[in-house]
């Protein structure tokens, strides 16, 4: 049968009156402790109709930034660590929740800085106008913000792999355009940001997906394995990381969580009784926020 847990993504206090039961999302890729739990096998949480109306777990609102919300997570500012920000479109604010487990590990605290379909680049977005326009304008005022705060030591980036695009010169290819925007931007940042975190970003899904995941519940199949997608057709070159790489800096890190979502040829839709996507590109709440422990195990690791 199709499970629909109560259990509200992100909530602390639903965390502490439900546990998660072994195995449960990410932990079911863990590759430091191979685990699995067969009585998730048919679970899907949340269901495909209740993620698609799901938010994602609250962010406190600060105030308003160039029309945007900035809003903070993790440890309170009085008595932190440390201060870090993460900073992108939709993307980096679903990567907000799964941060939220480093983030009070380290007692860093956290201000999100979202705009949809702004990724963290100088290169100008082919989207309309006036986002077109919004969009350059919010990210030169982060990069101002960043030089006004030197607080703020660590940064995390994240962003949608392919979309839309960047506008090019004549003969430009796109590709190397979006390498570049992003390259510019981390160099914009002040030097009192000494560390950048790139994630990569996450795979995608397919239009059918939900009703796949439905059909094979409703049938006993295992839904993951029953609704996975050819890896090839869904991981898009995302060119953040390529910058990352290619910059090969001590400063710029990527932070890859593939091994989450794909094995070697394919890619789940549900993972550990969680289903993975709410949409073709975005994460639920919920499988973000069991991704949290091993994004602070890879933030750690790199240094």
């Amino acid at each position: 049968m199709l499970v629909v847990s109560c259990l509200l993504a992100g909530g602390a206090a639903s965390r502490a009156q439900s546990p998660d039961p072994a195995c449960f999302g990410a932990a079911a890729r863990d590759p430091v402790k191979p685990c699995a739990n067969p009585a998730l096998k048919l679970s899907v949480v949340p269901s495909p109709l209740t993620a698609r109306r799901q938010k994602n777990p609250p962010c406190l609102a600060v105030h308003r930034f160039v029309g945007k919300d900035l809003c903070e997570f993790g440890h309170p500012a009085e008595g932190s660590e440390g201060a870090i920000a993460v900073i992108g479109d939709s993307h980096a604010s679903v990567w907000r929740v799964t941060l939220e487990s480093a983030a009070l590990e380290h007692k860093w605290h956290g201000l999100r800085f979202g705009h949809a379909s702004c990724p963290m680049s100088l290169a100008t977005r082919r989207i309309r106008e006036p986002d077109r326009s919004h969009c350059d304008r919010w990210r030169r005022a982060v990069l101002r913000w960043l030089k006004d705060h030197p607080d703020v030591t660590t940064v995390f980036v994240a962003q949608l792999s392919g979309g839309s695009g960047v506008v090019t010169r004549k003969g430009e290819d796109p590709f190397e355009a979006e390498v570049n925007g992003y390259l510019d931007a981390w160099k914009a940042m002040p030097a009192s940001v000494t560390r950048i975190y790139v994630i990569r970003d996450n795979p995608k899904t397919d239009s059918q997906t939900p009703a796949c995941v439905e059909d094979a519940v409703k049938t006993g199949m295992q839904p993951g394995p029953a609704c996975a997608v050819p890896k090839r057709e869904v991981l898009d070159r995302d060119a953040a990381a390529v910058a990352a790489r290619r910059l090969s800096s001590p400063r710029v890190r990527e932070l890859d969580m593939t091994r989450f979502f794909c094995g070697k040829a394919t890619c789940e839709p549900v993972i550990g009784g969680v289903l993975v996507y709410k949409d073709a590109t975005h994460l639920t709440g919920l499988y973000a926020r069991t991704l949290g422990p091993y994004l602070a195990r890879l933030i750690d690791a790199s240094g």
